[in-house]
């Protein structure tokens, strides 16, 4: 009887096995996104992602422990530590309703610049529902700072392992009367992270802490920190407490042994580490003990109780003990941290290791060939999900059935060597009772398994279940055949007519599939419509698709014996894996007959009822069956298109009949390359689609200029795209295909998108470097915003044979992310209450002057365009919105609202520094403050030039901090600054205004009637020159002292003369 017991056991152990793998790969898609209330940084992301070590920092500390800008020092010092020491720092905090793993240095500031405040508050694990869920009393999202408890939570929930933090909450004195027992004991007994702290804060009853943390299961141990013989668990300010630590480590690597063995074994417990104070920072015993009596009177006589009494009795021993107790917590704060790192550097290298060992086992023990047959499949031929389970039987017959081993009897004619030992034993009634109830057990669970595996595949192949994104393309298995010469052979490459040695891998390719098992491993429920036969090579890769979890409900699978065969590719590499030369056998999407009617029969209706998000298209589709996907793509469907090669990227630019223009586009997002680009754009050319009237119609829309703007073209992307034309031919395609991303191998990617009407981008400060053109009533009505251009660089280089995958998996990743949806424009009420100056023209920056012309349809359209956008553009410059701006050639405003803060030409100096890198020194015409700012309480700050007495400034709108103004300077040297402002680059963008075509044809005139002569000559009347802050010669006059409207005059003069001679 006792075998049955632990049977149960092992079918309970594989089920956890089973569950432990379906939650971590729902853990590992669900970081890829963040919630309402969750979000991980990218930064972070992208550390667990790449297995980087990542230490967890709360924020309580900075809330409620020091004081603004105190506790902003310490924030940067403290993830510099981590860094430095090689890990990757995480803070944890609730701002605005969100709780956030991973916060930005704005994020940060925005959270503690007002430590103490009603609206800031404490939040513990029991904490977090209300704090995300509710608003304050002025229906404002709650901040807060995360405790022990509640950063717990969140690093577990973000997969973050380490957590580095100053001291524990614990079991309070008296607590058999109060009951008062924190938060973090009971979080440790629950969440698997390891807490690396100074012990519990010394005011708190340390045996009884350690008692509960026994009782929770919690893993406790000291670093020995260079000590040996007993070592006490420290008292958080002082290194020694009277209590002896339960387990001592001696250094990070012991700590991550201690971590990664717990964690192997599944335990849900957490791990407290203590570090005690540096030495020379530790305060004597009995000095904190007389402190700590003094503060729990004074606490008691307060009321001051539950999450009030930490703060508070912490105050009160930091005005007891004056500095030292601020210093010890600084100190130990940052000694804590750093351990944190080092045992997160040291946990990463030892999983690193294990990861090396099993992947080595694993590779030794593998076929030849892999891919789809070897990943389903052992080197000995034998499934591996039956494999698996074959070796649990086989552990559990020597482990506890050696009966059946001993009475197996030797194979006759009456015994098949077929039969197992068991079956045999079976039959023969060898087994006793108990182990005949074993076997029979063994043999229900591999039916249920198989069982379940069958209903996975059932599920996997329903067309009823749900699809996000359908992905219609080619499936084929791919064979790299790499040239592998015996040792002392000098060959290269594989000889001709005749048998080579290689080593052989196979794996499922074809674009299709490449897009959908990328979109797949992003968390997306995608569907592969694709068509195999049903040879050995087609049920490899139903088995493969199915093995991935990936939907095999849109893969049509046909009859061998007519002819049909599974798409392959075979490349042969040399020695050095360089293509020698490759074989495609395509030939399954070229049967018209075969395809036709498995198209109309078999994929369209799973198309028209499931109604997916998006659509994805290759280019191995002829126009013809191209044309029925496009024509039968639900219309809130997004399609995206994969051009594949320069020969099938031209598909759909033959079907001028089904492919239609913005805003109702047949195609939304396509993804060439340069080849496949030029072959389109000819294409198109060539089927006169550029003399449509529907393309016509959103070219005027787009607001560019006649004569084109090459100029700024080259200023957002470079000037070798703009000779190579990419950009413009991008531009000439987008009322087909509005949004097109064009893969410039080492150069990057470039994206080119309209801009639909009150997209959100239009009225963004980030991205108004990026606004090619803006839409000013020329066309189009208010359907189309601009167009939108920016040149995203290459991250780093990869091999030539990984870049086809990665290009499909671009699409994969973008076809989602196609931003169609009209968001609302910022409110008009956030320019300069300045009233009543003349509205300026605004038609078109003159930056954009091109010298490359933009063609157009007629002259008389041009007139026409012109004309209406000038009229436009005035009536829209109300005095209301844009008074304060008017005669004025550019501004500053708050890159994260664009409200109106100061003009170009009140910035007096470039080349002061802030927190955030470059910022402008501003003199604006009241001193008492920039318009639609708030200027914060003053602090004394010493900056590189200096203790200065400053006040930080914020956006009045958005609460973005901008900089800060100076109220006083201890340096006489420094008093200039007082009464201007700071305003960091990275928090503000410039803005320019518009000139007209009047003021274009002036400058014209005034350019021909002076072209007898080099130097200009200057204008008859005089007009007033304001000062132009982006003249580096001006900026210079200006700090010399000697700038003045006629020296200005002069410097303008000299660089038209230049630029005239140079024209």
């Amino acid at each position: 009887m006792s075998v049955l017991p632990w049977i149960c056991r092992a079918c309970r152990s594989t089920n956890a096995v089973h569950r432990s793998k379906t939650i971590r790969m729902i853990q590992h898609r669900s970081i890829a996104s963040n919630s309402r209330y969750f979000q991980v940084s990218e930064e972070i992301r992208q550390a667990i992602s790449d297995k980087k070590p990542v230490v967890a920092l709360e924020s309580t500390i900075y809330t409620h422990g020091f004081p603004y800008p105190e506790n902003l020092a310490l924030a940067s010092r403290l993830e510099s530590l981590v860094r430095i020491n090689g890990a990757v720092p995480a803070t944890i905090g609730i701002l605005e309703g969100v709780a956030r793993v991973g916060l930005g240095a704005d994020e940060l500031m925005r959270l503690i610049s007002q430590p103490g405040s009603p609206d800031l508050l404490k939040v513990s694990r029991r904490d977090l529902g209300f704090v995300l869920g509710l608003k304050n009393a002025e229906g404002r999202p709650l901040n807060g700072g995360t405790t022990v408890s509640g950063t717990m939570v969140l690093a577990h929930m973000a997969g973050i392992k380490i957590f580095g933090t100053g001291g524990l909450g614990g079991v309070h004195r008296g607590a058999e009367q109060t009951m008062d027992v924190s938060a973090d004991l009971t979080e440790l007994g629950r969440t698997p992270v390891a807490v690396i702290s100074s012990g519990c804060k010394s005011f708190l009853d340390i045996p009884k802490t350690l008692e509960y943390l026994e009782t929770q299961g919690v893993a406790v141990a000291t670093f020995a920190d260079g000590r040996t013989g007993n070592i006490d668990f420290p008292a958080f300010y002082t290194r020694e407490s009277g209590v002896r630590s339960p387990m001592v480590l001696p250094d990070e690597e012991a700590a991550a042994h201690v971590i990664m063995a717990q964690r192997s074994l599944g335990l849900q417990s957490g791990l407290h580490f203590a570090n005690p104070i540096p030495e020379q920072h530790s305060v004597a015993f009995e000095v904190m003990e007389k402190a700590i009596d003094h503060a729990l009177e004074a606490a008691l006589t307060a009321g001051a109780v539950g999450n009030a009494a930490t703060p508070y009795i912490l105050a009160k021993i930091k005005e007891i003990t004056g500095s030292k107790s601020v210093e010890a917590n600084t100190a130990l704060v940052e000694a804590n941290v750093v351990r944190a790192a080092k045992v997160a550097v040291a946990l990463q290298r030892l999983e690193q290791s294990q990861s090396v060992g099993r992947n080595h086992h694993q590779k030794a023990s593998s076929s030849t060939i892999t891919g789809p047959g070897s990943a389903n499949y052992t080197a000995d031929g034998i499934p591996t999900s039956l494999a698996s389970k074959a070796e649990q039987h086989q552990s559990l017959q020597s482990s506890n059935l050696p009966s059946i081993a001993q009475s197996t009897p030797t194979p006759t004619a009456s015994h098949s060597p077929a039969s197992s030992p068991s079956e045999d034993a079976v039959k023969h009634g060898s087994l006793g009772v108990n182990d005949t109830m074993v076997f029979s057990m063994m043999q229900e669970y591999k039916k249920q398994f198989q069982n379940s595996v069958d209903d996975l595949k059932n599920d996997l192949s329903s067309p009823d279940q749900p699809s996000d994104i359908f992905v219609a393309g080619s499936l084929a298995v791919d064979l790299a055949c790499d040239f592998n010469p015996r040792s002392g052979s000098d060959l290269q490459s594989p000889e001709l007519q005749t048998s080579n040695p290689a080593q052989i891998v196979q794996s499922l390719g074809g674009v299709g599939h490449n897009v959908a098992r990328a979109a797949h491993l992003m968390g997306a429920k995608v569907r592969l419509c694709s068509a195999i036969a049903d040879d050995l090579s087609g049920k490899a890769a139903l088995e493969a698709l199915s093995f991935a979890e990936m939907s095999t409900a849109g893969i049509k699978s046909l009859s061998s014996s007519d002819g049909n065969r599974t798409a392959q590719y075979v490349a042969i590499n040399d020695k050095h894996k360089d293509l020698v030369l490759a074989m495609a056998d395509m030939s399954m999407l070229e049967k018209p007959q075969t395809l036709t009617q498995t198209l109309e029969t078999f994929w369209l209706p799973q198309l028209q009822s499931t109604k997916p998000s998006h659509l994805v298209l290759d280019g191995n589709w002829s126009p013809e069956y191209l044309s029925l996907w496009l024509s039968s793509a639900p219309k809130s469907t997004t399609i995206t298109f994969e051009p594949v090669s320069k020969a099938k990227s031209i598909a759909p630019f033959t079907l001028p009949n089904i492919l239609k223009t913005y805003p109702n586009p047949s195609i939304h997002l396509t993804t060439p390359n340069t080849h496949e680009l030029s072959s389109m754009h000819a294409a198109a050319k060539n089927n006169h689609l550029f003399d449509r009237e529907d393309w016509w119609e959103v070219i005027d829309s787009l607001g560019i200029p006649h004569s084109g703007a090459r100029t700024q073209i080259s200023r957002l992307t470079s000037s070798k795209l703009v000779d190579e034309g990419i950009p413009q031919m991008s531009i000439q395609l987008l009322p087909f295909i509005p949004c097109i991303l064009t893969k410039l191998g080492k150069e990057g990617v470039l994206l080119t998108q309209i801009l639909p009407a009150g997209d959100e981008r239009l009225g963004s400060g980030e991205d108004a470097a990026y606004i090619l053109s803006r839409n000013l009533g020329g066309g189009g009505g208010d359907v189309v915003g601009g167009v939108y251009m920016r040149l995203f660089p290459a991250v780093e280089e990869v091999a030539e044979e990984d870049v086809t995958r990665l290009i499909e998996t671009l699409t994969a990743i973008l076809s989602p992310l196609s931003p169609y949806i009209p968001l609302p424009q910022p409110s008009p009420s956030r320019t300069m209450p300045f009233p009543s100056l003349p509205s300026p023209p605004n038609l078109f920056p003159t930056y954009l002057v091109p010298s490359n012309p933009f063609r157009r349809r007629r002259q008389s359209s041009i007139d026409t365009t012109f004309s209406s956008l000038t009229v436009s553009s005035t009536a829209a410059s109300s005095p209301e919105n844009d008074s304060f701006l008017s005669g004025h050639a550019s501004h500053l405003r708050c890159a994260r609202c664009l409200s109106d803060l100061a003009l170009s030409s009140q910035i007096i100096s470039k080349g002061f520094t802030g927190r955030h890198g470059r910022a402008y020194l501003v003199a604006p015409s009241s001193a008492a403050a920039l318009p639609n700012t708030h200027t914060h309480k003053p602090v004394p700050r010493q900056l590189v030039t200096g203790a200065h007495t400053v006040g930080d400034i914020s956006c009045a709108h958005c609460g973005s901090v901008l900089g800060w103004k100076y109220i006083h300077a201890e340096e006489e040297s420094q008093r200039y600054k007082v009464g201007k402002f700071i305003l960091e680059t990275k928090r503000v963008c410039r803005s320019s205004t518009w000139e007209s075509e009047d003021e274009v044809r002036r400058k014209r005139r005034r350019r021909s009637s002076s072209s007898s002569s080099v130097v200009l000559p200057p204008p008859q009347e005089e007009e007033e020159v304001e000062f132009d802050s982006d003249d580096e010669d001006e900026c210079e006059q200006l700090f010399l002292g000697k700038w003045t409207q006629e020296s200005a005059r002069e410097i303008r003069r000299a660089k038209a003369s230049k630029d005239f001679v140079g024209g």
